[in-house]
């Protein structure tokens, strides 16, 4: 299950948006499907927004042998999906955090978007 939240972020005149992302895993539910339904919550908030992405976090709360899994496709979402690649390059930096529930410690990360080449471009360069 996929729930989320937008907070307005303002820095002076400028106005940008935060969307805070929980992924829980459900009983009897996949990872795949879990991580669908975050990859189709961020198109609909794209849709639904256009621009101004200011941040994204994404916590995901799962059984300890599934958190693997899970940060495996988070990393692969930002690295290979390329119809959210402006996406990923607005925001510039993704928050993760994940564990087994909010009673318990979450361990966090950041994902650092490489504002370098596109990939495809670098292939064809290649």
């Amino acid at each position: 299950m996929v729930e989320y939240e937008e907070f307005e972020l303002t820095d002076g005149n400028q106005q940008a948006y935060l969307l805070k992302t929980l992924l829980t895993l459900e009983t009897g539910e996949t990872p795949e499907a879990a991580f669908g339904q975050l990859v189709e919550a961020l198109y609909g908030w794209i849709d639904a927004r256009g621009s101004g992405f200011g941040g994204l976090e994404v916590t995901m709360l799962a059984p300890k042998d599934l958190h693997e899994t899970l940060i495996g496709f988070m990393l692969s979402v930002v690295e290979q999906e390329t119809a959210l690649r402006e996406f990923f390059l607005e925001v510039g930096t993704i928050n993760v955090k994940f564990g087994e529930s909010y009673e318990a410690d979450l361990s966090e990360f950041t994902i650092e978007v490489d504002k370098g080449e596109n990939p495809d471009e670098q292939s064809q360069a290649a």
